[in-house]
């Protein structure tokens, strides 16, 4: 009788620990695309992770949902064909950010270019991504309710209202951003006279 409690226990447990998550996969009409508008190339140099928060959370505050084993596990895009990814389940068990069964989420998907950094902390800390005109880009946030028991099948990000395609673009070089400030000030210098 006590073996049986146990494995029971045992069992609700590890059924409990597969968190409440989505699945972090993209479809033909959420294409990601570089800054010329075509669909981002396979390989391992476009990195794509879901970022998320509780309901209403602005995307600064955001944290990286975890693979279920509790990692973070970069996806590339292309794996299934140009600007397409398929990562699997991504949890909502983040420390600081857990959020409980069938609970609606805030969401945004981020793409960057991976040669600068393999996380996207590590590709704004790189210093070369401003002079190199490394590609990042990002969803809009959007709403999903999270899979509503450990039993339940998680929901995919594609079925999110308000998901969509987006472009990667440059970042912007700070000699171009210097330039843009001297011009607006000059603007500002001239109206005053």
């Amino acid at each position: 009788m006590k073996k049986q409690f146990a494995v029971a226990v045992a069992t609700l447990a590890t059924v409990c620990a597969f968190g409440q998550g989505v699945t972090f996969n993209n479809n033909a009409a959420t294409v990601i695309n570089e800054s010329l508008g075509v669909p981002a190339a396979g390989g391992s140099r476009f990195v794509v992770e879901l970022f998320y928060g509780a309901l209403g959370t602005a995307p600064g505050l955001m944290v990286e949902a975890t693979t279920p084993a509790g990692g973070t596990d970069p996806a590339f895009i292309g794996a299934i064909s140009p600007g397409r990814f398929s990562a699997g389940a991504r949890d909502m068990t983040t420390a600081g950010q857990v959020l409980a069964f069938g609970a609606t989420a805030t969401f945004q998907v981020r793409a960057w270019d991976g040669t600068f950094g393999q996380t996207y902390a590590a590709f704004w800390a790189n210093p070369l991504t401003a002079t190199q005109g490394a590609l990042y880009g990002a969803s809009l946030p959007f709403d999903l309710a999270i899979q509503a028991s450990s039993l339940s099948t998680a929901p995919s990000i594609t079925t999110a209202a308000g998901y969509q395609s987006f472009v990667m673009t440059p970042v912007p070089e700070p000699s171009v951003i210097a330039l843009g400030v001297l011009g607006a000030l000059a603007l500002l210098f001239r109206r005053r006279k």
